[in-house]
């Protein structure tokens, strides 16, 4: 089961945007398939923030809570280019993991994108 993000009511969503604010933020920019992005957008104007913010927060509960799971990152055709306006600490993340992978920090987003929409082709493991 998908876990619910901490921007999903108006009060937490209001205290997610103001944590946003006070921190450095920088462009990141990804080749994401076309269909995962078009999911995220829909997903992000469901919960009321923009897609960048929800990104933030679906990139963020991956690293945090799944990456160590894969040794290999997705990677997907039909990629579209999508720049994102999010936590400069989080790009320092995806870079690093990226790096120490000897991946690109796209196929680490599109493999986030995939565990949020449960559309792995596998079980995780725990």
């Amino acid at each position: 089961m998908r876990d619910s993000l901490s921007c999903q009511s108006g009060a937490a969503c209001a205290t997610f945007v103001q944590r946003l604010a006070s921190v450095s933020q920088q462009n990141l920019s990804l080749r994401l398939p076309a269909e995962l992005h078009k999911q995220m957008k829909k997903a992000a104007k469901e919960a009321g923030v923009t897609a960048s913010q929800y990104y933030g927060e679906v990139l963020t509960r991956f690293l945090d809570n799944h990456v160590d799971q894969f040794l290999y990152f997705f990677t997907g055709p039909g990629s579209s280019a999508v720049t994102l306006y999010v936590d400069s600490s989080l790009v320092a993340r995806l870079r690093e993991v990226a790096d120490d992978r000897d991946s690109h920090m796209s196929d680490l987003a599109i493999s986030a994108l995939i565990v949020h929409f449960e559309k792995h082709p596998f079980p995780l493991a725990a």
